[in-house]
């Protein structure tokens, strides 16, 4: 039996406190360290909150929150995808402000993303898969973390998917559930804010025809402008009035009044949607202003929609609808706005004065 002298106990008794105070230490640098990482966490959470809450801008909340995301896990890339009823809809956001990646990250977020998609779990998680022998077709060997932003009667809303290129990145929980706060919150700064831009839509919108209002064309109409101007570029005006528009009211009825305008409408409404924007700013009355558009392009537009009325079938109406229609263009006659618009109504009576269903275009001081 061994026997230990004095001394050789006391150090024996000293290394074991030594390895003690040791273990405690590196424990206790782990909790500080993990306590930082937290901390960290919690401020990147808190800030995106700030950022994002009662904003309508959802372009701006999606960079926010990506840029503070990949700072806060330090990490290669961040995206949020938005879905809408169709594709044109969709919203999307990276960190890395790129719509296109590389092949390998593309298969790792669509592989997140249809998981999310076809399932109803809260996350989707992967982390190395390059030494294992069980690897899922489609996934690759980059970490993905991937977070459904609401899920209600539509489906699955959008998806938060942060992803690193460090295939040997674990995603802890606590970095986890700061993903998880942050989805929550986009999930309910973006419905806020969709439901604010569609109020804001109808406060611009005229309900009869769908077409921009005179308050929504109004504001429309100045940043055109003075955005034409300063990049010495042309915009032009048309100015449209149904003509007889009384004489169907009184022998037809205000509900087949109200038809003509709705059909009138689509028509003017499809050319707006390949060349500019369309508002109703008075009973029959509308203004087509084209961005970007010469003086003899506009005359053109304004000449094909009266051909397109003129053989405009309305059902139950026996009588021809037609339009007159006035033109001018800016820089060319105009400087501001008002002396615009003031133009394109001139030429628009000139129009009907000069028997109705015809174009009047302004040119150089005088009128064609």
């Amino acid at each position: 039996m061994k026997s230990f002298s004095r001394s050789g106990l006391l150090m024996i008794t000293l290394g074991g406190v030594v390895g003690a105070e040791l273990w405690q230490r590196r424990k206790l640098k782990q909790i500080t360290r993990q306590i930082g990482r937290q901390g960290r966490l919690m401020q990147a959470a808190i800030r995106i909150t700030h950022e994002v809450r009662g904003s309508a801008d959802i372009s701006r909340m999606l960079k926010v929150s990506t840029v503070e995301v990949v700072q806060a896990l330090n990490i290669e890339h961040c995206c949020v995808l938005l879905f809408g009823k169709s594709d044109k809809e969709q919203t999307s956001s990276c960190s890395c402000e790129s719509l296109k990646h590389e092949r390998e990250i593309e298969i790792a977020l669509t592989a997140a993303i249809e998981n999310l998609q076809s399932e109803s779990s809260d996350r989707f998680v992967t982390h190395n898969y390059s030494h294992s022998t069980d690897i899922v077709p489609g996934r690759t060997s980059f970490p993905v973390c991937g977070l459904p932003l609401t899920r209600d009667s539509d489906g699955l809303g959008g998806v938060l998917l942060v992803l690193s290129t460090d295939s040997t990145r674990l995603w802890l929980e606590d970095e986890i559930q700061m993903l998880l706060a942050v989805a929550h919150q986009l999930s309910l700064s973006v419905a806020h804010a969709r439901v604010f831009a569609e109020k804001t839509r109808q406060s611009l919108t005229d309900p009869l025809t769908n077409c921009m209002n005179r308050r929504g064309f109004d504001e429309q109409f100045e940043n055109n402008f003075h955005a034409a101007i300063e990049d010495n570029r042309s915009v032009s005006l048309i100015m449209i009035d149904l003509d007889h528009f009384k004489g169907i009211n009184d022998n037809y009825g205000h509900a087949a009044g109200d038809a003509v305008l709705r059909r009138l409408a689509r028509v003017l409404l499809d050319e707006a949607a390949h060349n500019g924007i369309m508002a109703r700013v008075g009973g029959e009355e509308f203004a087509f202003l084209l961005a970007d558009h010469s003086l003899e392009e506009a005359a053109a537009i304004a000449e094909r929609l009266r051909q397109r009325v003129e053989f405009m079938a309305i059902p139950g109406l026996d009588c021809k609808v037609t339009i007159s229609c006035g033109v001018a263009s800016a820089p060319l006659h105009a400087n501001s706005t008002a002396s615009l618009y003031a133009l394109a109504d001139e030429m628009l009576y000139r129009a009907k004065a000069s028997g109705r269903n015809r174009v009047c275009v302004f040119e150089a001081g005088r009128w064609s």
